[in-house]
């Protein structure tokens, strides 16, 4: 499970950080907006794996699967908020 985490960590890690970079690159996005979001995403990708050996295994699962269930609720209620 730990490395499960962490390597899921690291592709959302680059996938974003690529993104927000491309997108600032080509002026879609502001630098001052990109650049620090590339920069947690790589801090939080970090401080996960320093966090994943740490806590056990079946502890680590339900978390992350907490914190997907609480990400996707607050992207519904964002959609759901965005018709009104």
């Amino acid at each position: 499970m730990n490395a499960v985490i962490a390597t899921s960590m690291l592709i959302i890690a680059l996938v974003s950080s690529g993104a927000a970079i491309s997108a600032a690159l080509a002026g879609r996005l502001p630098l001052d907006v990109g650049l620090p979001f590339a920069f947690g995403a790589v801090c939080g990708m970090a401080g996960g794996r320093m966090v994943s050996g740490k806590v056990d295994g079946v502890l680590l699962a339900r978390g992350f699967s907490a914190l997907c269930g609480v990400i996707a609720v607050l992207l519904v209620a964002r959609e759901i908020y965005a018709w009104r």
